[in-house]
C-alpha cells in the first residue's frame, strides 16, 4: 500500500494555513477556556498521538502555554485507512500570532511527522523579543509532549536556541534576507527549524519547526528526490564527477546534477562564502559541511547544506542533488542526498 506523497501534503498544507491563518487574524483571540481535567490520570495515560482539540487544549494547559485554538480541522483526502493527518491552528493571547501545527502517522505511530509554521500579524520587534523569550520554550515543551520525545526535542529547543542567539550577536550586519536553517539530531528524533527575513525588524524570525522520526525523514528524503526528477528541472540522468566543469556550467546553463556516490573527509565548514549568490540556500553558512564526493570516475568538492544525517550515513552511497552556485569562484552545494540510488535503474 502506497502512502500519501509529501508534495500534496504540503500544498494542501500551505493553502489551509493561508485560510486558517487569516481567519484567525480576523478576530481576536478569546480568552483561554482550558479544559475540566479531573481524576488522577495523567496526560500521558490520555494521549493518542495525534491529538485532537481537547486533548491539544490539556497539553497547552500542562506546559503552562496560554494560547488558544481554532476547531480542528482534517482532511481525509488521498489518505489511506491506517493513515492519521490532523492540523489545528492556534493563537497566542494577544492575537498577533498565529501558529498551523500539523502532525501525522503513517503506517504505524513511530513513522510520524509534526510541523509548526508561525505567521506574525501586527507585531512589533520587542513583542516578538517576549515571544522567543517566553513562548518559544513552552512551544518546544509542547512539540515534545505531543511528539511523545519530550525530553528530546526540549534539548534540541534548547541547542537550537543557543545556535540562534549566538548567531545572531555575531553576524555580519550586512547579511540581510533569505532564511537561515538549523538542523539537529537527538536519539531517534530529526529536527529542522527555519528562520526567514523580517523586514520591519530588520532581523530573522522564527518561521517553522519540523520533527521527523526516522522512517518519515528517510521516506521524505526519497520521496523528494522522486519529485525532483519527475517534476522539477533536474537532468534525467546521472552526471558523473569527472565531467562536471564549474565553469562551463554556466556556459551551457546547466548548473544542477544528479550523482550516485559517496562523501568523504567531512568537516565542518570555515570557508567564506559569498551568501549574495545562495538564492533559496540558508545563508548561515557555518552550519554547512564540506567533503569530497565520490563516484566511480573521480571526486569532486562539494559543500554541504545543514543537514541532521549522520557521519556515517552521508558516507553510504546515495543519489546526491548538486547545485552550480555562480561566483567569482564557483562551487557546488549539496542540498539532498537520497538513498533511492536505483531510481534511473
Amino acid at each position: 500500500m502506497k502512502k500519501y506523497n509529501y508534495r500534496s501534503i504540503f500544498k494542501l498544507l500551505l493553502v489551509s494555513a493561508l485560510l486558517l491563518l487569516c481567519s484567525a487574524c480576523e478576530k481576536p483571540a478569546p480568552e483561554p477556556d482550558w479544559p475540566d481535567i479531573s481524576g488522577n490520570l495523567t496526560f500521558k495515560d490520555n494521549y493518542k498521538f495525534p491529538p485532537d482539540q481537547l486533548v491539544l487544549d490539556w497539553g497547552m494547559y500542562d506546559v503552562g502555554l496560554n494560547w488558544n485554538i481554532e476547531p480542528r480541522r482534517e482532511s481525509q483526502e488521498d489518505i489511506q485507512p491506517e493513515d492519521t493527518f490532523v492540523f489545528h491552528t492556534i493563537t497566542n493571547a494577544t492575537g498577533d500570532i498565529a501558529a498551523m501545527l500539523a502532525m501525522n502517522y503513517f503506517f504505524s505511530p513511530d513513522d510520524k511527522n509534526s510541523s509548526l509554521f508561525f505567521d506574525y500579524l501586527e507585531q512589533t520587534k520587542e513583542d516578538y523579543k517576549r515571544f522567543e523569550e517566553k513562548d518559544w520554550p513552552l512551544l518546544w515543551q509542547l512539540l515534545g509532549l505531543l511528539f511523545d520525545r519530550q525530553e528530546t526535542i526540549e534539548t534540541l529547543g534548547k541547542q537550537c536556541l543557543s545556535y540562534t542567539n549566538n548567531y545572531k550577536e555575531n553576524r555580519n550586519n550586512t547579511q540581510t534576507g533569505g532564511l537561515l536553517e538549523w538542523r539537529g539530531r537527538q536519539d531517534d528524533t530529526h529536527c529542522i527549524v527555519r528562520f526567514t527575513w523580517h523586514g520591519g525588524f530588520g532581523d530573522y524570525v522564527l518561521s517553522g519547526i519540523v520533527l521527523n522520526s526516522p522512517p518519515s525523514y528517510a521516506f521524505e528524503l526519497d520521496d523528494t528526490a522522486s519529485y525532483r526528477i519527475k517534476e522539477d528541472n533536474y537532468p534525467q540522468k546521472l552526471s558523473k564527477t569527472a565531467e562536471i566543469d564549474l565553469n562551463a556550467a554556466f556556459e551551457s546553463d546547466i548548473g544542477q546534477h544528479i550523482v550516485r556516490g559517496y562523501l568523504d573527509r567531512l568537516e565542518p565548514n570555515d570557508d567564506i562564502l559569498d551568501t549574495t549568490t545562495l538564492l533559496d540556500f540558508p545563508k548561515n553558512t557555518d552550519q554547512y559541511q564540506k567533503a569530497l564526493l565520490v563516484d566511480e570516475t573521480g571526486s569532486l568538492p562539494v559543500y554541504i547544506l545543514p543537514t541532521s544525517l549522520a557521519e556515517s550515513e552521508l558516507k553510504e552511497e546515495r543519489l546526491h542533488f548538486l547545485t552550480i552556485i555562480s561566483a567569482p569562484d564557483p562551487f557546488c552545494v549539496i542540498d539532498l542526498s537520497s538513498t533511492n540510488v536505483d531510481i534511473f535503474d
